[in-house]
């Protein structure tokens, strides 16, 4: 295995039919602050003090529209493409305008065997104590571990599990079955299959988060939900390209 880079769950864009929606479901509900909207007309939220967290884009249909993979800074950057490209992947830069889009220093991009796309970047965006939650709460859990957790729905978790593992140097927390499951590489009906992965050493007095990523299983749909605080499934079979 190798040694992790990655360093955080920095944001991540979801297409929606509901986006408009979001500028009250967001804030008013889970207590996220709107962040304003962007040149697609896409909801911008956030959880902390970065300049955004969570982008909702206007869809016909619900999808992942990408992932943003902190990677601490450009020799992370330059090691991951690096490593993408040698597992058979095109990996693209970051032009200048998606750059600023995304309030980052730079980043790069590539799809992955499910059709989902991965984002590496480093230098997001933060405006220390300004943010504003949407409503009284006590706040969310971020920091260095980023925006949050999440699980993504796949058809294969054997392939997803060794390429989170083998290429981007994730390290496996936990594995949980819910019901009876086989040793094939897709779980059977009525099965859960869940793995959990790091990008950092756990330590159960400092973390409160046991898990960073999660990977589930279930032949055909594809997507994600996030976690800390927002909960939202995804089940399309490609996600919406915003570049």
């Amino acid at each position: 295995m190798v040694p992790p880079v990655i360093t955080a769950l920095d944001y991540i864009g979801i297409a929606s039919p509901a986006a408009r929606e979001w500028e009250t479901f967001g804030p008013d509900v889970l207590g996220l602050e709107f962040a304003g909207r962007g040149t697609e007309g896409e909801v911008r939220l956030r959880n902390d003090d970065a300049v955004q967290r969570l982008t909702i884009y206007p869809a016909d249909e619900n999808g992942v529209a990408y992932f943003g993979w902190g990677v601490g800074g450009p020799i992370g950057l330059a090691d991951m493409i690096g490593r993408i490209q040698a597992a058979g992947f095109d990996v693209a830069n970051g032009d200048a305008a998606l750059v600023e889009q995304r309030g980052v220093s730079a980043l790069a991009w590539f799809t992955d065997s499910f059709g989902f796309r991965p984002e590496l970047a480093y230098g997001l965006l933060r405006r220390p104590s300004t943010f504003r939650p949407g409503r009284a709460m006590n706040g969310f859990v971020t920091g260095d571990g980023g925006v949050g957790h999440a699980v993504i729905v796949v058809p294969d978790l054997v392939v997803a599990d060794d390429f989170f593992t083998r290429v981007l140097g994730f390290k496996l927390s936990d594995t949980i079955e819910i019901g009876s499951v086989s040793a094939s590489t897709t779980a059977t009906q009525g099965t859960t299959r869940w793995r959990c992965l790091r990008f950092r050493e756990w330590s159960a007095a400092t973390d409160s988060r046991r898990y960073d990523f999660g990977l589930t299983c279930n032949p055909g749909p594809m997507g994600a939900r996030k976690g800390d605080g927002i909960e939202r499934r995804q089940s399309e079979p490609r996600p919406t390209d915003h570049s």
